[in-house]
């Protein structure tokens, strides 16, 4: 008799053996399950989240090629941009266009910091850091600084100089377009910037000679020739005008 209840003892247990490890394999299975959905759930967050950055960054780039065509076709050369050696330089009357254009308002605070970091024993050294805010939020900042040697010691030049160079400096960097302007010329003294103007309108001997060269290869008159020099003031520009489509490879700036 004993063997019998001892039999079905051991048939229990395995019973509830197996009915433990059923409950244990579904409980694992279970927890794998809400595992899954909680990556799939994670990852399908991370792709919506990237396909809204990447859609933000589209409309972003559009925005500035809208922004970047209705504005700077504004711009005029010399008031707005100075353009040396080829490379354009955003002048205050531009970076005030982009701003408002971006109802950007600019706030000045003497920018202590980098006077330190640059040394506190040069004489005659202004800094001021540029805030632009739209509305009431901080859109970006900038940095500039002047020196009062390099504006007849006038303290009223050197701070508006300092100022100046801040607010291009936030403007540039805000707008995102030191791809297409620097603002390195627009720190140079206006007699300074005439200067380089001239010496870029003022053809080398080299020049000269090739552009006569390719006027009389082209038949070109002297009648004419001065027409296009009016047209084309800078030297390297009319020789790549008048090179046009004869494949020749020149050095322009010879």
């Amino acid at each position: 008799m004993s063997t019998f209840q001892d039999k079905d003892d051991l048939v229990a247990e395995k019973i509830a053996h197996d009915a433990k490890q059923d409950e244990i394999a579904e409980g694992e299975a279970k927890r794998q399950t809400e595992i899954d959905e909680v990556i799939d759930s994670a990852v399908a967050k991370a792709e919506e989240k990237e396909e809204s950055q990447v859609a933000g960054i589209d409309q972003f780039l559009k925005t500035r090629r809208e922004m970047m065509d209705k504005v700077t076709n504004t711009f005029v050369e010399g008031k707005d941009y100075h353009v040396i050696k080829g490379t354009k330089s955003l002048a205050k009357g531009g970076a005030e266009k982009l701003a408002s254009c971006l109802q950007w308002s600019a706030a000045f605070e003497r920018d202590m910091e980098s006077v330190e970091m640059l040394g506190n024993d040069i004489p005659g050294l202004v800094a001021y850091r540029c805030e632009l805010k739209q509305v009431d939020r901080v859109v970006g900042e900038g940095r500039g600084a002047s020196l009062m040697s390099n504006n007849a010691n006038d303290p009223n030049k050197t701070l508006k100089m300092a100022q100046k160079s801040a607010f291009i400096d936030a403007v540039l960097r805000t707008s995102g377009m030191s791809d297409i302007f620097t603002q390195d010329i627009e720190d140079m003294p206006s007699e300074e910037i005439g200067k380089v103007r001239d010496e870029e309108k003022e053809a080398s001997p080299k020049q000269r000679e090739l552009i006569l060269s390719l006027c009389k290869q082209k038949g070109i008159s002297g009648d004419k020739l001065k027409g296009l020099a009016e047209e084309y003031p800078n030297p390297s520009e009319l020789i790549d005008h008048l090179l046009g489509n004869s494949g020749e490879q020149v050095d322009a700036n010879l």
